[in-house]
């Protein structure tokens, strides 16, 4: 499996994420295929959800407003963000973030059990 984290540099590089707009909570719940998968409760409505997605990020890896920026999937759920300027600490919080995720389990909703 491939990282969301590619790095480019020393101090920078891309993450590439799946966004689920519209959830109950602010949270990273895994991995979706090579992406970190985060649900946000913004929803896909003229943008809150992607300002929500790079406060969250910002907040949980302790980065400045200009240090995360939105380079691809402004109208999509997959998104490629790039994180510049990470001294050591922000960059331990990256890897304690990715470290932490595991994969999400796709879920089918066809083969519902019957009660």
């Amino acid at each position: 499996m491939q990282t969301p984290w590619r790095p480019s540099g020393s101090a920078a590089g891309t993450l590439t994420v799946q966004v689920q707009p519209g959830a109950r909570d602010d949270c990273v719940v895994g991995y979706h295929g090579d992406a970190l998968k985060i649900r946000l409760r913004a929803r896909a409505v003229d943008g809150a959800a992607n300002a929500a997605l790079l406060s969250f990020l910002a907040r949980r890896l302790d980065l400045g407003p200009g240090q995360v920026v939105l380079r691809h999937g402004t109208h999509s759920r997959r998104k490629v963000l790039v994180l510049s300027e990470l001294c050591s600490h922000q960059r331990q919080l990256l890897d304690l973030l990715l470290s932490q995720s595991a994969p999400v389990e796709p879920h089918d909703h066809r083969h519902r059990p019957k009660p």
